[in-house]
């Protein structure tokens, strides 16, 4: 039945990709994290290509998650090659639109010049953004880049 209350994460893949297949951004995002967690598998088996190429999609439609979840898949080789300039980029891309976490992660990549030239003030910008939308681990660094006198 169509009205069916329990929860079934293969039925629930199958709408979000015929969603995602006609360019809906959400069910993009949402299909590429069912795939990478292995959500719609009996074995909860990751496909982090086909997380990968959903995921892309998104974040190619600006969805902010996308772009940073899709960065964390570049920087850290979760099945994908890893390539830490593309991860800055999409970073980069989801801080520019308020993503906290995507903030903390870019800030950082600059910090210690990874994916982007080291640059201290961009770190410090970046960071600081993060740090006033409330993450306590960019408040950390920069409370020792400020003990450093480092970018400031």
């Amino acid at each position: 039945p169509i009205c069916n209350t329990e929860p079934n994460e293969q039925t629930s893949l199958l709408y979000y990709t015929m969603a995602a297949e006609n360019g809906m951004a959400e069910a993009q995002y949402r299909a590429g994290c069912m795939h990478f967690e292995g959500l719609f598998d009996e074995m909860g088996e990751s496909d982090p290509l086909s997380a990968a190429y959903w995921l892309k999609k998104a974040a190619d439609q600006g969805h902010p998650d996308a772009q940073y979840r899709l960065g964390g898949m570049l920087l850290t080789d979760e099945g994908l090659n890893r390539n830490v300039t593309w991860a800055a980029d999409y970073f980069r891309k989801s801080a520019e639109q308020n993503h906290t976490k995507a903030a903390e992660a870019i800030g950082l990549m600059y910090r210690i010049g990874m994916g982007v030239d080291h640059d201290s003030k961009e770190a410090v910008r970046w960071l600081a953004k993060a740090g006033q939308q409330g993450d306590p681990n960019a408040c950390f660094v920069m409370g020792e880049m400020y003990r450093d006198g480092e970018g400031i």
